[in-house]
């Protein structure tokens, strides 16, 4: 069944559409954030969401900034009652909060969520990318035609051309669709209950890690955990060096550099 891909790039149609987002029956919903190298130099052009229902909302803010501010999105992005799960949020705060001012609240990072589902498996923190966590879970999303990937890929302002067009919109909702409820309720079972608070600490120091390094660096060296055992040695594994029952975990990931160092 195709999503239901709802354009919006004015403000009365975004406050029209936060306020349903915010009375949503399951209060989650996934989030994307498509623009210019986004961070904290970049620009954001095109902020999606998607709903448990499958409904997918494209918000327009380089046809319309203001909908960011005036239309109400930041009530969503602020929310404490609406789960966000967005993978890897760093960049994607970096841009929120530089460009607009706002502070992503109770959000879910898959992508630090599978590094702490690593590590109560007394394996190395690794990091995943989006298209290999949606293969580990086998989970189903579109995937754009070659010619058009290589276009994404080359072309750095592909997110800055307007007017959209479909396959742009496609393109974007492929990235949140997965997020909810499927991603979040596998990657949120598996989380261990004793390790949560360590996932809201990892959680909380990838969001500030391009608004403010000083402050996530603070975190990382603070960082005290039941586990007193030194795992820098296991830190430093090589997958090659995994026993064979561990590879599955860690198949499609890269080290985590943030714990390579002393």
């Amino acid at each position: 069944m195709p999503p239901n891909l709802h354009y919006v790039n004015s403000v009365s149609a975004s406050e029209k559409t936060v306020n349903k987002l915010l009375c949503l029956e399951v209060p989650v919903v996934g989030l994307a954030c498509k623009g210019i190298n986004v961070g904290k130099k970049g620009t954001l052009t095109l902020i999606a969401v998607s709903t448990c229902d499958g409904d997918v909302y494209l918000f327009d803010v380089k046809v319309k900034p203001e909908i960011v501010l005036d239309g109400g999105l930041i009530r969503l992005l602020q929310s404490v009652e609406i789960v966000k799960v967005i993978h890897d949020c760093s960049q994607a705060c970096a841009n929120l909060h530089f460009s607009f001012g706002v502070t992503l609240k109770n959000y879910f990072d898959t992508q630090t969520a599978g590094s702490v589902i690593l590590e109560s498996l007394g394996l190395p923190p690794r990091r995943i990318t989006f298209d290999s966590l949606c293969t580990r879970y086998q989970i189903d999303r579109f995937i754009p035609d070659p010619q058009l990937q290589n276009r994404i890929k080359s072309d750095m302002n592909y997110w800055g051309l307007r007017p959209v067009t479909r396959a742009m919109l496609n393109v974007a909702a492929s990235d949140v669709l997965p997020l909810t409820p499927d991603l979040y309720d596998i990657i949120h079972q598996q989380l261990s209950p004793d390790w949560l608070d360590w996932f809201d600490c990892r959680s909380e120091e990838n969001r500030l890690m391009y608004i403010s390094p000083k402050k996530a660096k603070e975190i990382q060296c603070s960082r005290i955990h039941s586990d007193a055992r030194d795992r820098r040695y296991l830190f430093r594994t090589p997958a090659s060096m995994m026993s064979r029952d561990n590879l599955p975990y860690v198949r499609d990931t890269v080290p985590d550099t943030d714990f390579t160092q002393e």
